[in-house]
């Protein structure tokens, strides 16, 4: 699947379609533009490993722009516990918009969807907290594979 982001700037969009042609998840550094980071996993693996790459970054959350193909509750949860306040994605949930709102994240959406068919959607549907569900996304990625995701692509 080709990653495609619709947003203002064409000439970003197109650097980071052709820089990153198969990621789902993007993050870059504002004002530069530059790729920082990007992802082909599923699931929440992309953000999971995100987080282990802003743990050892040096680099200011203001100054980053997240580029996620879907986002749901469980992934909003994630991008607001990692601070990141810019967003855009192709799908969103609308069961994610209330977390983008109570943590102050900018989005764009191609396309917004009632939910997502997804337990773990499901399982935080009553959770607004991001620690609780940190805590609870790491272990369903801990029983699901036996380690958390920490493989992505840096620049």
């Amino acid at each position: 699947m080709r990653y495609a982001v619709c947003i203002v700037d064409r000439a970003y969009e197109r650097t980071v379609t052709n820089e990153t042609p198969y990621a789902n998840l993007v993050l870059t550094h504002l004002p530069s533009s530059r790729v920082l980071f990007s992802h082909r996993g599923r699931w929440l693996y992309p953000l999971l490993a995100l987080g282990h790459y802003l743990r050892q970054s040096s680099y200011h959350v203001a100054h980053l722009h997240l580029y996620d193909t879907v986002v749901g509750r469980a992934a909003a949860l994630l991008i607001a516990h990692y601070r990141i306040s810019r967003l855009s994605t192709m799908l969103l949930s609308r069961r994610a918009i209330p977390i983008l709102a109570q943590y102050r994240i900018a989005y764009h959406a191609t396309t917004q969807v009632k939910q997502l068919n997804c337990k773990t959607e499901a399982m935080l549907r009553n959770e607004d907290q991001t620690m609780p569900a940190f805590k609870k996304i790491c272990h369903l990625a801990e029983e699901n594979s036996g380690i958390v995701g920490t493989s992505g692509t840096t620049e």
